[in-house]
């Protein structure tokens, strides 16, 4: 019966909501800060998101480094590929009010994810 397959638990329907809404400025975003590596590693994540039963570990780990891409963790080594893409960027280009409303509202989603009893916490996947 179709009906027999447990719903989605709530954590991922949440990120599928977020992803949804989000998805051209998250892959807009990567792009921008870790080239098209980047953006396709988002793209991917986002796919995942829309198919996953539930949380995995893998999920989180992913979930983190788009995180630290979008909340600019790396830009302080300058012999990282992300210092470049950042230093590349133009600070009057809209992109970058774009991407702090971004990194916000994702940060907002992951600490509501947090508090879902059902998902494995941010500690874990780091």
């Amino acid at each position: 019966m179709p009906y027999d397959s447990p719903a989605p638990p709530a954590g991922i329907l949440l990120l599928r909501a977020f992803f949804d809404r989000e998805r051209a400025a998250i892959a807009a975003a990567a792009e921008l800060l870790g080239g098209r590596p980047a953006r396709e590693r988002a793209l991917r994540l986002a796919t995942r998101i829309s198919d996953a039963p539930r949380m995995t570990a893998l999920l989180r780990r992913e979930l983190v480094a788009l995180l630290r891409l979008l909340s600019l963790d790396e830009v302080d080594d300058p012999y990282s590929d992300a210092a470049g893409f950042f230093a590349g960027i133009d600070p009057a280009d809209p992109a970058v009010h774009n991407i702090c409303r971004l990194s916000e509202a994702f940060e907002t989603t992951l600490a509501a994810l947090d508090a879902a009893p059902d998902v494995p916490s941010r500690r874990e996947a780091a």
